[in-house]
């Protein structure tokens, strides 16, 4: 209309300051995850020289056997994930407990643990250079080595106390060189050894099992939740509410 002023509202130094924090903390971010990724691919191609693919006795999917006098069993790759182990750990590994050390590290490649690795390096802490997640980053290696644990074992007794013996011998090898961010140990650093073999030592079979239906319906409840959040969310009401928060917020 016809003689309508607009009134220019000045960016105050607030934003400026929260805008510029945000652009740091991401980039550093954003770097700290290309430098891992760089790690991960020189080393991924390291062990593609020194090892030859193969297969183990009684394993269908092939493996990449090192002659390496460190105790290396190890899962590298982030999309496609390549299972690496050391010919001295294949003679000290019994069938049995060869076996259980595979199915832990299958259970990794199934989960897809070292993408979910690259998401925790991608996701930005709350200071540029600072990780304010370590306790939650380490925590959820526990909780990823425990999951791959249950998956090995599979509800047996028997197959606990192999992976345990497996554990123990491995470790009896000697030490093992930290691997790059993205790739998966069976050793890993910042998880106690002695808590996972004392939990295998003591596992306690689960007697029900959810079904599929179950699975299905927890997660349909979960895609119908997220789904009326993001409606909620896309509303003009709810937008509103959130601008005039936003905007009282800066003032």
């Amino acid at each position: 209309m016809a003689g309508t002023t607009r009134h220019h509202e000045p960016i105050g130094w607030v934003c400026l300051a929260a805008a510029a924090l945000g652009l740091a903390v991401w980039s550093h971010s954003i770097a700290r995850t290309l430098r891992a990724v760089g790690r991960s691919l020189r080393h991924i191609r390291q062990c593609q020289r020194a090892a030859r693919k193969t297969y183990l006795r009684g394993d269908t999917a092939p493996v990449w056997l090192m002659e390496d006098p460190a105790p290396l069993v190890m899962l590298a790759g982030v999309l496609r994930s390549r299972l690496v182990i050391s010919r001295r750990v294949v003679s000290a590994l019994s069938a049995e407990q060869l076996d259980a050390v595979l199915r832990h590290e299958r259970a990794h490649s199934r989960s897809r643990d070292n993408f979910k690795r690259l998401l925790v390096l991608l996701s930005p802490g709350i200071l540029p250079f600072f990780r304010g997640f370590g306790r939650l980053e380490q925590a959820w290696a526990r909780v990823a080595e425990w999951a791959a644990d249950d998956f090995a074992v599979a509800g047996d007794s028997h197959r606990s106390l192999t992976l345990a013996a497996a554990l123990v011998r491995v470790a009896r090898l000697g030490a093992v060189p930290p691997p790059p961010m993205l790739v998966t140990s069976l050793m890993p650093n910042g998880v106690d050894l002695s808590a996972r073999v004392d939990r295998l030592l003591h596992f306690v079979p689960s007697a029900v099992k959810p079904g599929r239906f179950a699975r299905l319906l927890t997660g349909g409840a979960g895609v119908v939740l997220g789904t009326c959040v993001l409606a909620l969310m896309a509303q003009p009401v709810t937008l509103h509410a959130a601008h005039e928060f936003l905007e009282e917020l800066i003032r």
